[in-house]
């Protein structure tokens, strides 16, 4: 099974587990930025990337650093995916800042 097939399954199988009935907090994707990415990386850093990577590369960058220690919940995750890929309000006032 390649690395992309994977990592797309996975999502594929939470959002199925998330339409199960029961509603999932809400995560604040600018709050998970800067709580959970910026330790790492420099703002400026990830604001750069906006609008040029796709959806899967941006699950992708996610998966490889969860690999690399970062702790993050499912629901963080797909959050993250969604506000950095749709260039969400939460990402976009980080970067303004």
């Amino acid at each position: 099974m390649s690395r992309h097939y994977a990592g797309a399954l996975i999502f594929c199988l939470g959002f199925i587990l998330s339409c199960s009935g029961e509603d999932m907090p809400a995560v604040d994707c600018g709050v998970v930025l800067q709580s959970r990415c910026t330790g790492c990386h420099d703002v400026d850093r990830i604001c750069r990337k906006l609008g040029r990577k796709s959806r899967q590369r941006w699950v992708d960058t996610i998966e490889r650093m969860v690999k690399h220690g970062t702790e993050l919940l499912y629901e963080e995750k797909i959050t993250l995916v969604d506000c950095l890929d749709l260039r969400e309000e939460g990402v976009l006032d980080v970067c303004r800042q």
